[in-house]
């Protein structure tokens, strides 16, 4: 009996693609699935011409929007979504398609090699790939237990109105994965537009660095490249004006609080997946480093007037007693 892959089902019937390539409409005495390969009698042909040559188009149509479904998925899943930079010590770029799988990684500095190399990284999610260069940056001692500083740089090929939402996403992959192997860190997160990015990759930097470098420059801060590091105060001060977001990680999971004249230490239960991470706007770390910086001032004038001419450096109310 000759062979078929069923297209389209109706009550008692049918259309069918023979081996030949051919349609046909048959009667049929059980329920058929389409795409089921069948067996079927040329007797239950149907010999109405114009109804089979209908179905055959329509079958046509179907058959067409699902090979293009298929393809445009197949080029959609391959095609550059975005670009995460990680400046750790290691200096790497993962580039991601829009189901957030790695299809390129680059670094740019010998630790990034490395760290490339063991994790592997191509093919795999990008949660994966986070955890897999924490953990591997730990062990090769890229990272401490505290007193790290990371920057990451985000540039959206597609959907740009979705970069809040992957930032967010990174960032919790990491804080979580950073706290599995107890390491304290201080993240910048920058937005870097593609002419930016694209800029550093011709010169071969970090789009982080080559961001805060142009940056600094603007300030009327002459930087070599070796020398743009989140470690340097200078480099520091500008990414906090820069970063679209900051968060300050502390070792043990407790946030300080300034109250009046004494500081308190309220204890933070370690974040769940499902809980919003501690963010710290540059806004706001503006406004503290601002206060301290009058406070001292203050304190200072206030102890230079309170000092008599001619004796020795000591306070007033000292001086009395």
């Amino acid at each position: 009996m000759p062979k078929a892959m069923v297209v389209e089902t109706y009550p008692g019937r049918a259309v069918i693609m023979t081996e030949e390539c051919e349609f046909k409409e048959i009667k049929t005495t059980r329920p058929l699935q389409v795409g089921e390969e069948i067996e079927y009698n040329r007797s239950d042909i149907f010999v109405n011409r114009r109804t089979t040559i209908a179905l055959a188009w329509a079958a046509s149509f179907i058959l067409f929007f699902l090979l293009i479904y298929s393809v445009t998925g197949r080029l959609m899943t391959g095609r550059l979504y975005a670009c995460i930079g990680l400046d750790i010590n290691p200096s790497l770029e993962l580039s991601v398609d829009r189901g957030l799988q790695v299809v390129e990684a680059r670094s740019f500095n010998q630790d990034g090699d490395r760290i490339i190399a063991a994790v592997k990284p191509k093919g795999q999610e990008l949660e994966t790939v986070l955890a897999a260069v924490v953990r591997q940056s730990k062990t090769a001692g890229y990272l401490r237990q505290s007193g790290n500083v990371i920057g990451i740089g985000l540039s959206m090929y597609s959907e740009p109105e979705k970069s809040a939402e992957l930032l967010a996403r990174i960032d919790r992959d990491l804080e979580q994965e950073l706290a599995a192997n107890r390491s304290q860190a201080k993240i910048y997160y920058f937005t870097i537009d593609k002419k930016t990015r694209e800029q550093a990759i011709k010169e071969k930097v970090s789009p982080v660095r080559y961001l805060l470098r142009q940056k600094a420059r603007e300030q009327g801060l002459s930087l070599q490249q070796k020398d743009v590091s989140l470690h340097n105060p200078s480099v520091e001060r500008i990414a906090r004006k820069t970063a679209t977001k900051i968060r300050v990680q502390e070792q043990d999971s407790s946030v300080r609080v300034k109250k009046g004249k004494q500081n308190h230490t309220t204890q933070k239960k370690p974040l769940t997946r499902g809980e919003q991470p501690l963010i710290l706007k540059k806004e706001s770390l503006e406004k503290s480093e601002g206060l301290r910086r009058n406070a001292i001032e203050n304190f200072t004038k206030r102890a230079s007037q309170n000092m008599e001419p001619g004796r020795p450096r000591l306070l007033k109310k000292n001086a009395q007693d």
